[in-house]
């Protein structure tokens, strides 16, 4: 919904500008923030789709794979804002960066090689679906397509793949 509305507004503010303001609310509202001791450092940057540390997983990539273009646009954040913006981004990079599976996890599955670097459902579910890989390298790719994306990844990490 956000890229399209921001897609149809080109250098416009979108249409449902108040709305979109509230959506990006909402995810601040709903994402782990650093320090939290009921959701644990694992999952720090997802976002809480329930009420408990279980609802926090790979579905949390879906509205953070839209947080970048919400960013970018002027309509929607001030540039006072950005720096906050960028925290919150940074915390979902490390969240999908947990959620890679590491070579010593792969070892746990049939094909380690083949499951090195894929992204599980969550942090303690090794499942790998097709959606979650999708979703990661959708909100990958926003991340990467941000001007300060090289802060967000550190280039000598052995398990970046």
């Amino acid at each position: 919904i956000a890229w399209a509305e921001l897609e149809l507004a080109g250098d416009d503010a979108p249409a449902h500008v108040q709305e979109m303001v509230e959506v990006r609310r909402l995810l601040h509202e709903r994402q782990v923030p650093s320090g939290d001791s009921q959701f644990g450092p694992e999952l720090v940057g997802g976002f809480v789709l329930g009420r408990d540390p279980i609802d926090v997983h790979a579905q949390s990539l879906r509205p953070a794979a839209a947080m970048p273009a919400l960013m970018r646009s002027r309509a929607l954040t001030d540039p006072d804002d950005r720096m906050e913006m960028m925290n919150r981004l940074h915390a979902v990079a490390g969240f999908l960066l947990r959620l890679q599976m590491s070579s010593e996890g792969a070892a746990l599955h049939r094909q380690p090689k083949r499951s090195a670097g894929g992204i599980r459902m969550a942090c303690w579910d090794n499942r790998m679906p097709p959606a979650a890989q999708a979703m990661a390298l959708l909100t990958l790719e926003e991340l990467l397509s941000m001007e300060d994306a090289q802060s967000m990844f550190q280039e000598d990490d052995p398990e970046l793949y």
